[in-house]
């Protein structure tokens, strides 16, 4: 999925993202379905730690787009597998999970 931004809002974009901190930006070019090319950016985490497990509620996120977007059934098995921690700080696991949530019944 490729989200269009105005430009004006793309700095408050990076702050949210924690660019320069957390993240840098990558110049991407993306062929679509129709064989059309786009170009975009993506944020790309400048630490990672492969020993570091990700929070409970940042693999829900993963999934949740995977099963959303039809991804391949083997593929979401596998992503299913992924180690996870449990995130001790209760109002951000709720924070994060609270996008679930709907008003509809």
């Amino acid at each position: 999925m490729v989200y269009q931004i105005d430009p004006m809002e793309r700095p408050i974009l990076d702050r949210y993202e924690g660019l320069g901190d957390c993240y840098g930006l990558k110049a991407v070019k993306l062929i679509t379905a129709e064989n059309q090319t786009l170009q975009a950016f993506t944020y790309y985490a400048l630490r990672t730690d492969a020993s570091q497990p990700p929070y409970c509620w940042y693999r829900d996120h993963i999934l949740f787009g995977a099963r959303e977007h039809g991804l391949p059934s083997d593929y979401v098995a596998e992503l299913e597998q992924i180690r996870f921690i449990k995130d001790i700080d209760t109002e951000r696991r709720t924070s994060e999970l609270s996008i679930y949530l709907s008003d509809s019944p």
